[in-house]
């Protein structure tokens, strides 16, 4: 059964707004024209800082910096997480640069 690409979006669109692996799905949209793009990032900047979650927060970071060049700083009120290598991964690529010569 083939799903409607605007179905999809909607989909992706709901993952955004349920959970911070939404910036994957964001990160797949590569800048799709049917997403409200500023609220959606604001949306995950805000996910950013209120996750516990590290490596959400280097997802969230890598697909901010893809959409706007920057990877956001979460605060200092936690040291930075340096004993999970996923997470190290994540926040060591630049997403900006891969995405831009895709």
């Amino acid at each position: 059964m083939e799903v409607p690409f605007e179905e999809l979006v909607s989909e992706f669109v709901a993952a955004v707004h349920t959970s911070a692996a939404g910036a994957v799905a964001l990160m797949a949209l590569d800048g799709d024209a049917s997403i409200r793009w500023r609220e959606a990032l604001d949306h995950m900047e805000r996910l950013g800082r209120e996750s516990a979650s590290p490596l959400a927060r280097a997802w969230i970071g890598a697909c901010l910096l893809q959409y706007r060049g920057v990877r956001p700083e979460w605060g200092k009120a936690e040291p930075p997480d340096r004993g999970d290598i996923l997470v190290d991964a994540v926040e060591s690529i630049s997403w900006n640069r891969i995405m831009a010569a895709g």
